[in-house]
C-alpha cells in the first residue's frame, strides 16, 4: 500500500512531522511515550499493564550508538526494533510522494544481569533538496540508508541491536528502513521480512526500474534504465553494500538499510530537461536463528524514525530443593540425593552445588526424575570434613541454597563407618548404642557426640549414657577411630530421642545419701526462707528436681554441671504447716539408676507458749506448736500439733503459776498481821 502526503514538502523534515528530532530515550512504562508508540494493530509496546513491571527503555536516532547494560533483577527482554523510512520527493506536479513504510520486529531473549548489547536506531532519509544530494538515514552513528547523489530522497536507515558491548558485535535483531522516493511520483520500496521493490517508471518508449529489495540472503540490486530517441540520459541504481542501502541514481530514491540493504533507484531524462526517477528498494528485517519472532514485517507505524524499545522481565526464582542425603559412592566421589522444592510455576533448568557456604557454585549433572533425584560429585579430599549445600537454576536465575548435609570422605585407612546407631531417652538420661563398622580398619575407639549441646563419649565399647535435659529432642553422632588416630566417616541416629524429667515419689524416699546447703547441713527452716541447696553425684548434664515432703512439693528443677553437681536456690512454700519436713533431690546416678538426696528440717511455729491471768484472777496457760526432728534415713514425720507432747510443758507451767500465788497469798497474810 502507497500513502501520499496531501500536500506539498514545505521546510525541513522535523518541521513536516515534528518527530525526528524529539528525544524520547528512557520513558518509564505508562509514561508518554510509552503508550504511544503503537505500531498498528500488529506491534505495540506495552504501557503499565504489560507483563514486564518496572520501567522499560526507549532509544531514537537522537541517541546515536548506545550500549545498554541488563539490570541484574531482569532474567528477559521482549524487544521492539523499528527501522528508520525512506525520505519523499516532488511528484512533478505540485504534490508530494512519500517512502514506503520501514520494517520491523518484536522477538524475546533471555538475558542475564549485566549482559550488554549495542543498540543503534535508524534514522529517516533526507527528503529530495533541488540539486543538492540527500543523505540516507543512519544506524546510530552508521552509515545505511543509500544517499541520493542529486534530485531523489535518501533511504531509510535499519534500526539494530547487537549481541555485544560495542558495532563488531554479531547483529541480534534488525528492523530495515524503507527506500526514498523518486522525482516525479515513484515511492520507496517497504522494508520488512523481505524489503519490497520501488515502482517502475516509464517515459514514452523508455522506462526505469526501482531499486530491488534486501532478503535475508542477499543484498538487492539497483535500478536500471533503457533509453529511445530524446531519452539519453539514462542512471542505474547501484546494489547495496551488506547492510547498507544502495546508492540512488540522478532523481531517484536511495536504497533502504536493512540485515541486507535495497538497491537504488533508476532515473532517465529528457534531452530537454525533462526529470523521471524511481524509488529505492526496501532493507530486510532480521531475526536471529535463536530467536523467535511475534511479529515480523511492516508496520503502518506513525513515526518516519526508527526506534528501539527494549522491555524487561523480572527475574522469578525457582523453588529451592531439599537436601535429602549426602553419600559415599567410591573412593573419591559422593551422592548428593535432591528433592525439588514446591512447584511456584519456574523449572529448574539444572542444579549446582557448594562446599564452601555459598561462596562458589558448581553445576551438578542431576539424573532421576520427580521428586527423586541425585547428583555426583567427584574428587572430595579423603579426612576433609565437607558440608553441602545445593541449588536450582532456572535460566539465568537461581534459588536460594538449601538445607546443609556434612560429610566426611574416609581415608584409605580409616575405619568404617559405625551401623545402626540408635538414640534412647529415659528419664534426664539419653543412651547411644550402636554396632562396630562392618569394613575399614580395625578400630581403636569411638567418638560420640550428643546434640544440641555438644556432650562428647570417648569409649572402647558399643554404648554411651549421657545427661539429658527434660524435654529436649537429642541426636547422636558416632565415628570410630583406628589405632593411628585415623578418623572414620561418621554415623548418625535415626531418629531424635527426648528425655523425661526425673521421678517425683508420693512420699520422701528413704536414702542415707545427704542434701546440704551453702551454709552447709542445717535443721530448721522457716516459711518463704530462701535456701541454696547443693547436690552432688549426678549424672553430667542430666536434669533434677527439688521436691520438699509431705505432700511433694516440686520447688525447681536444675541442670547439673560435667562433674554431675549442681547449686540451686529454693523458697520454702509460705503456706507450709510448721513442723518436720524433708527436702529431697531427684534425678540420675552416673550408671543410669535413680538417684535420691535427703536433708530432714523442722518448719518453725510461728507462736510460743505464753502465760497470763484470767479476769477472774485464775491463771491461763497458752498454748505452743513444738516438733522434733528425725535423723536422716528414717523415712520422716508429718508435722504434728496433738495435746501428749504438751502434758509436760502444761504440768511446769501449771507449777509455775501456783507457786507465784502461794507466794503472794504469804505476802498478803503477814501484811495483815503487822
Amino acid at each position: 500500500m502507497r500513502h501520499a502526503h496531501p500536500g506539498r514538502m514545505e521546510g525541513t523534515n522535523s518541521d513536516m512531522y515534528g518527530q525526528t528530532t524529539r528525544r524520547v530515550s528512557r520513558v518509564l512504562a505508562g509514561g508518554v511515550a510509552g503508550a504511544a508508540l503503537g505500531l498498528g494493530a500488529l506491534v505495540t509496546v506495552p504501557g503499565t499493564a504489560a507483563a514486564a513491571p518496572g520501567a522499560f527503555e526507549q532509544w531514537t536516532p537522537d541517541d546515536g550508538d548506545v550500549v545498554y547494560t541488563v539490570p541484574f533483577d531482569v532474567c528477559a527482554i521482549r524487544w521492539t526494533v523499528v527501522g528508520g523510512r525512506g525520505g519523499g520527493a516532488d511528484d512533478g506536479d505540485g504534490g508530494f510522494v512519500r517512502s514506503g513504510y520501514a520494517g520491523g520486529v518484536v522477538a524475546s531473549t533471555a538475558v542475564a544481569g549485566g549482559q550488554q548489547f549495542f543498540v543503534q536506531a535508524g534514522a529517516r532519509g533526507e527528503d529530495r533538496q533541488d540539486g543538492v544530494a540527500s543523505s540516507g538515514g543512519r544506524s546510530g552513528e552508521q552509515l545505511s540508508g543509500g544517499d541520493a547523489p542529486s534530485g531523489g530522497a535518501g533511504g531509510g536507515g535499519a534500526s539494530i541491536v547487537r549481541d555485544g558491548g560495542s558495532v563488531s558485535a554479531a547483529p541480534l535483531l534488525v528492523g530495515a528502513g524503507s527506500g526514498g522516493a523518486g522525482y516525479s511520483g515513484s515511492e520507496g520500496g517497504d522494508g520488512g521480512e523481505a524489503g519490497g521493490t520501488a515502482t517502475d517508471i516509464t517515459i514514452g518508449p523508455a522506462s526505469a526500474t526501482g531499486g530491488e529489495g534486501g532478503t535475508s540472503a542477499a543484498p538487492g540490486a539497483g535500478g536500471t534504465a533503457t533509453t529511445a530517441a530524446f531519452f539519453t540520459h539514462a542512471g542505474n541504481g547501484e546494489a547495496a553494500t551488506g547492510m547498507v542501502g544502495g546508492i540512488a541514481a540522478t532523481d531517484a530514491g536511495g536504497g533502504g538499510g536493512g540485515y541486507q540493504g535495497g538497491g537504488g533507484g533508476a532515473s532517465n531524462r529528457h534531452d530537454t530537461g525533462s526529470f523521471r526517477g524511481t524509488g529505492g528498494g526496501g532493507g530486510a528485517n532480521y531475526v536471529a536463528p535463536a530467536l523467535t519472532a511475534s511479529f515480523n514485517g511492516t508496520p503502518e507505524y506513525p513515526h518516519d524514525y526508527g526506534t528501539v524499545v527494549a522491555e524487561p522481565t523480572t527475574c522469578t526464582a525457582p523453588p529451592v530443593p531439599a537436601l535429602d542425603s549426602v553419600t559415599r559412592a567410591g573412593e573419591d566421589s559422593v551422592v548428593l540425593a535432591i528433592s525439588p522444592g514446591p512447584d511456584n510455576g519456574v523449572g529448574a533448568s539444572g542444579y549446582e552445588y557448594s562446599t564452601d557456604g555459598g561462596r562458589t557454585w558448581t553445576a551438578l549433572t542431576v539424573t532421576g526424575s520427580g521428586s527423586s533425584l541425585a547428583g555426583t560429585v567427584t574428587g572430595p579430599v579423603p579426612g576433609q570434613p565437607l558440608t553441602f549445600v545445593v541449588r536450582a537454576v532456572a535460566g539465568v536465575e537461581h534459588s536460594a541454597a538449601s538445607n546443609s548435609r556434612d560429610l566426611t570422605v574416609p581415608a584409605p585407612n580409616a575405619p568404617g563407618a559405625p551401623r545402626g546407631v540408635t538414640a534412647t531417652a529415659e528419664r534426664a538420661q539419653v543412651e547411644v548404642s550402636w554396632q562396630a563398622p562392618s569394613s575399614g580398619a580395625a578400630v581403636d575407639h569411638y567418638v560420640v557426640t550428643l546434640s544440641p549441646g555438644g556432650q562428647t563419649c570417648t569409649t572402647t565399647g558399643l554404648t554411651c549414657l549421657f545427661g539429658a535435659t527434660a524435654g529436649t529432642a537429642y541426636t547422636a553422632t558416632v565415628v570410630a577411630v583406628s589405632g593411628d588416630d585415623v578418623t572414620g566417616p561418621e554415623a548418625h541416629s535415626g531418629r531424635t530421642a527426648t528425655a523425661a524429667s526425673p521421678v517425683v515419689p508420693v512420699e520422701a524416699p528413704t536414702t542415707d545419701l545427704t542434701l546440704t546447703t551453702d551454709e552447709g547441713l542445717i535443721t530448721t527452716a522457716a516459711p518463704g526462707q530462701e535456701i541454696t541447696v547443693i547436690g552432688t553425684g549426678f549424672l553430667p548434664f542430666s536434669t533434677a528436681t527439688i521436691v520438699i515432703y509431705s505432700d511433694p512439693i516440686v520447688l525447681g528443677t536444675v541442670v547439673t554441671d560435667a562433674d554431675g553437681d549442681f547449686s540451686k536456690p529454693v523458697t520454702v512454700p509460705t503456706d507450709l504447716a510448721p513442723g518436720q519436713h524433708s527436702l529431697v533431690a531427684s534425678g540420675i546416678a552416673p550408671d543410669g539408676t535413680e538417684r535420691f538426696l535427703r536433708m530432714d528440717v523442722t518448719v518453725a511455729a510461728d507462736g510460743v507458749a505464753t502465760v497470763g491471768t484470767a479476769a477472774d484472777g485464775t491463771a491461763t496457760v497458752g498454748t505452743a506448736t513444738v516438733a522434733a526432728a528425725s535423723t536422716p534415713g528414717t523415712g520422716g514425720t508429718l508435722a504434728f500439733t496433738g495435746a501428749e507432747p504438751m502434758v509436760p510443758a502444761l504440768l511446769g507451767a501449771g507449777a509455775l503459776v501456783g507457786g507465784g500465788v502461794l507466794l503472794l497469798l504469804g505476802r498478803r497474810r503477814r501484811t495483815a498481821q503487822d
